[in-house]
């Protein structure tokens, strides 16, 4: 086995950086997708109650591709899945484009573009846990999950400016923004030819009971580990969602990128400094800055919502606590000894990861027509709340094979 370097940013990049270029392009891919599903949707329907379909069209297919990239794993291994759920985005995108550019009959095939166009959700979330494999056991795996989530960032960003480009130059933008969406996740797929280097991890040992089925052996120590992604997804998603009609209606349309820009910069930018905290001061510390971030937040969003600036820290502090419990969530996820049992831990993680979007997607809808959007903030909040003292009523993480305080 290869012996890793000594943990550093500059390291870790250098090892994993087909990994980072490749994650850079499936995000800017997603959010491209994510800024045009909707009216896709309605232009193909003509019906406005559709354009959610759009966004559950997609969390099916993620849901059931995740399934399919954990066989793969186990089977084959993560960069291999990692490669198929591009693939599979990008014909996602094709077809989506095969819809638009027909209409008519053909208009229902959006939707089984969409369901393919999960892969891109799935690919994202891979990519981490790939980087991890590549690296090992060690502080460099958090490392690398901070450094792959700075990559997200910075497609985030680019992802949705494409459609802006795309929409300035060409008379039907919607068709061949699937096209870019299509020739984006190609180019990751590209550069990840790149990556053919050995895996520190190659040696890590299989398990009998496992190694054909894939199947999860639980234990008590996993809970906390699925615990912190769910959580911390459900609550991102579920304010993260509503944000952008909250923001239209009272602060203007012109307003509604700024406050996502931020919410994303919070989620993924931070991701070097929240794998530098585990690193250096440890599982605890972290955890608790990462609920200070949050409780300010949550703060914010319900009683000083009405400022914009406010509102807008309030997002990105959101998007902070998602960048922390990812990370500790996915590090944890990465130091299972057992290769199969990882990789089956890791696929399951994913999955209930993509089901508490959907789910927490649909509820936070139904609740700010009720309830609005500050008090849907302070609902969020309590569940998060007492999620967490459950869980840790429940178990105490285990230092074996763990961040050690």
């Amino acid at each position: 086995m290869i012996k890793p370097p000594k943990s550093s940013t500059k390291s870790t990049l250098g090892l994993i950086w087909p990994i980072v270029a490749t994650q850079i392009c499936i995000s800017a891919a997603v959010g491209l997708n994510l800024t045009i599903t909707a009216l896709a949707a309605v232009e193909v329907t003509g019906k406005e109650s559709l354009g959610g379909l759009a966004q559950t069209s997609t969390i099916l297919g993620a849901t059931f591709i995740t399934i399919t990239a954990t066989r793969i794993s186990i089977l084959k291994d993560r960069l291999f899945a990692l490669r198929c759920t591009i693939g599979v985005a990008a014909l996602g995108s094709l077809v989506a484009h095969f819809a638009i550019s027909t209409k008519g009959s053909s208009g229902w095939l959006l939707f089984v573009g969409l369901f393919l166009l999960g892969g891109g959700t799935v690919s994202a979330l891979i990519s981490r846990f790939t980087a991890t494999e590549k690296v090992g056991q060690n502080q460099q795996a958090t490392s690398a999950i901070g450094i792959v989530l700075f990559g997200s960032a910075i497609g985030s960003v680019i992802g949705p400016n494409i459609y802006g480009l795309i929409s300035l130059n060409i008379e039907s933008p919607m068709e061949w923004a699937f096209v870019g969406s299509a020739l984006t996740f190609m180019v990751g797929l590209l550069v990840l030819s790149f990556e053919r280097r050995q895996s520190y991890t190659s040696g890590t040992p299989r398990s009998t009971a496992s190694s054909e089925s894939g199947r999860l052996i639980w234990k008590q120590s996993y809970v906390f580990i699925f615990a912190a992604g769910i959580i911390a997804h459900a609550s991102m998603i579920s304010l993260m969602t509503m944000a952008p009609i909250y923001t239209d209606r009272v602060f203007g349309p012109s307003r509604s990128g700024i406050v996502m820009t931020a919410h994303l910069l919070g989620m993924y930018a931070t991701g070097p400094f929240v794998s530098s905290s585990l690193n250096r001061f440890g599982l605890r510390k972290t955890i608790t800055w990462g609920a200070t971030a949050f409780l300010i937040s949550i703060f914010l969003l319900v009683f000083l919502h009405n400022s914009f600036i406010l509102f807008t820290v309030g997002l990105f502090g959101v998007g902070v606590f998602w960048s922390v419990g990812m990370i500790i969530s996915s590090t944890l996820a990465s130091k299972i000894d057992d290769t199969n049992q990882r990789m089956a831990l890791q696929g399951r993680l994913d999955l209930t990861i993509n089901i508490a979007a959907g789910v927490s997607s649909i509820l936070s809808g139904i609740l700010v027509t009720m309830i609005g959007y500050p008090l849907l903030a302070g609902l969020v909040f309590a569940f998060t709340f007492l999620a967490f003292v459950s869980v840790f009523s429940l178990n105490r993480v285990r230092s074996k094979g763990q961040i050690h305080h």
